[in-house]
């Protein structure tokens, strides 16, 4: 048996750890419902991610921002140091949204936001409790 799976049971014993829960049963409309701890972690998230862009508008861009917003103007296939994809996600948030430091600033902002779902979502797949 692999180390692994035995992990995975000292972890959590039931037999569906691997494959992940079933999800909560449907309500009146036959949708899923989130759990009550999803639904204060997408609030966190929501709260978390409006105190940051609050945040990228109130505050001057600092060095590297400014750099990479040099990058983002001046498209290129590479860069000495980095990739140019930090170039087409700052040109494409300041596109949509103007060039200032919310928009250089806006890229950052939304991965964190997808990272931090996706990292809740791991954990709670991989504890198999509300976290």
């Amino acid at each position: 048996m692999n180390p692994l799976f035995r992990l995975a049971g000292r972890i959590r014993p039931s037999a569906r750890t691997l494959m992940g829960e079933p999800p909560p049963g449907p309500d009146s409309q036959g949708a899923a419902r989130p759990s009550a701890a999803t639904q204060a972690v997408a609030v966190f998230l929501l709260l978390l991610t409006a105190s940051r862009f609050w945040y990228a508008g109130t505050h001057e861009l600092v060095q590297d921002e400014a750099y990479y917003w040099q990058w983002a103007r001046h498209l290129d296939w590479g860069y000495y140091d980095n990739t140019p994809l930090v170039a087409l996600v700052i040109r494409a948030c300041i596109t949509l949204l103007g060039s200032n430091p919310v928009g250089v600033r806006a890229g950052a902002i939304l991965s964190a936001l997808v990272a931090a779902a996706f990292i809740y979502l791991l954990a709670r797949r991989l504890l198999g409790v509300p976290v």
